[in-house]
């Protein structure tokens, strides 16, 4: 796919263009809710799970790839009454699916396990976002993306020691601690806005959430090192594919949601 962004551009140009974008289509589909909100999380999420797929199979695993689209659809589609029976409804249908296509498989390299994490990994904690408040959901995109924005300019900017440079060698300390000062940022803004709990529970969330982020992005780190791939696609100028894009999103989202179960910030 070639980018409509000007290529003279500088990938940085092209990175702060992308997240404008990015930020332009997130408050429309916000702002008008019910099915077109669906649809973008479902197309985001089906995206992503492609470029997961394609980290491990060929562009000739068009069956597999398709049985993983359908569930993570359904998941998606099902998200505003789900529950838990329909959770373990839906990992048995991906393990009897999965295994089906093993068995009837004549390749040696057909290994069972991705069609399930694709949908474990992506589809349910999208789905997420459309079982939370719209207040929630704008509280954890702006976290990520907060945490996202001052790693990127704090490691730049400090550099330093590195986290874990066989997984990541990018990822400063002076970065992580960035992205998660201008999470508290974010988490201090909402509580004196719109919070309906302490001050220390909306700081702890935040906390909570960051680190979350952070993890979810070594993790796909770790999954494009190990199959020697730079970028899960490049789909988003200056960001690669979605999946980079939404790494960290896809741990924080069921952390915030075990957390606000328990202890609701908004009410």
């Amino acid at each position: 796919m070639t980018s409509t962004i000007p290529s003279r551009m500088t990938s940085h140009q092209r990175r702060v263009v992308t997240s404008l974008v990015g930020l332009a289509v997130l408050i429309t589909a916000f702002g008008l809710g019910g099915p077109f909100l669906a649809l973008i999380v479902m197309a985001v999420s089906l995206v992503a799970q492609s470029e997961f797929y394609s980290l491990f199979w060929s562009k000739n695993e068009v069956i597999r790839k398709v049985i993983g689209f359908i569930i993570g659809g359904l998941v998606i589609a099902l998200a505003p009454s789900i529950n838990v029976f329909t959770l373990l409804c839906t990992v048995m249908g991906c393990l009897w699916a999965e295994n089906l296509v093993f068995l009837w498989s004549t390749k040696a390299d057909c290994r069972p396990g991705f069609i399930t994490s694709g949908v474990l990994y992506i589809a349910m904690p999208l789905s997420l976002l459309l079982i939370l408040s719209r207040i929630e959901a704008a509280f954890i995109l702006l976290l990520v993306m907060a945490s996202d924005v001052g790693a990127y300019y704090c490691g730049m900017k400090i550099g330093g020691p590195k986290i874990w440079p066989r997984v990541s060698p990018k990822k400063t300390w002076s970065g992580s601690i960035g992205g998660l000062i201008f999470s508290l940022f974010i988490g201090v803004a909402f509580y004196a806005v719109a919070g309906s709990d302490s001050l220390p529970l909306f700081l702890l969330v935040s906390c909570a959430v960051n680190i979350a982020a952070q993890f979810g992005d070594f993790y796909e780190s770790a999954l494009k090192r190990r199959q020697n791939v730079k970028d899960s696609g490049a789909l988003l100028p200056g960001h690669g594919g979605f999946l980079d894009r939404i790494d960290g999103l896809l741990f924080a989202l069921p952390v915030y949601y075990a957390i606000t179960t328990m202890f609701p910030l908004f009410q």
